[in-house]
């Protein structure tokens, strides 16, 4: 998980879905996140897949009835979680390289969901710049091996 950290206080974004939909969510104290997904696979143990999903927790909602991890119902705060599987990005990410995540001029002239991950929220005082920055994450796994598989003769 990279836990980018917290939002504008008050954000109204949109995206569109895998079916072309134009959806739309208004966060409040929201805290940005990218889950993070690594895979090997037998058919080249020296690349990685990558699979990344942006997701939007709020603070927990009012109490509802809910059943917990052993079936019981109980009174519990609403978990407010966003996750967004219909814009994941998935990579093949070779030996030695990387995968770069990065806003298009989008973000700065539409309230595009990319906002909350590649913008900086605007400052509130009057004492800092009002021009947020943007980001850019760069990862790049490394595959590291146990010297018991290079033993036995393993990659």
């Amino acid at each position: 998980i990279i836990e980018i950290g917290a939002c504008s206080p008050w954000q109204s974004v949109f995206h569109y879905d895998r079916k072309g939909s134009l959806r739309g969510a208004d966060f409040v104290d929201a805290v940005a996140r990218l889950l993070l997904r690594f895979e090997l696979r037998s058919t080249n143990l020296k690349e990685v897949w990558l699979r990344v999903t942006p997701e939007v927790e709020e603070p927990p909602g009012p109490a509802k009835w809910q059943r917990d991890q052993n079936g019981e119902l109980r009174e519990m705060p609403q978990e407010r979680k966003h996750t967004f599987i219909d814009i994941e990005t998935e990579a093949r990410i070779p030996e030695g390289g990387f995968l770069v995540l990065g806003a298009s001029p989008t973000v700065v002239e539409a309230p595009v969901l990319g906002r909350v991950f590649f913008r900086e929220p605007e400052p509130s005082t009057e004492k800092v710049a009002k021009t947020p920055r943007d980001r850019i994450y760069i990862i790049s796994p490394i595959i590291r091996y146990s010297e018991d598989l290079r033993s036995r003769g393993g990659s």
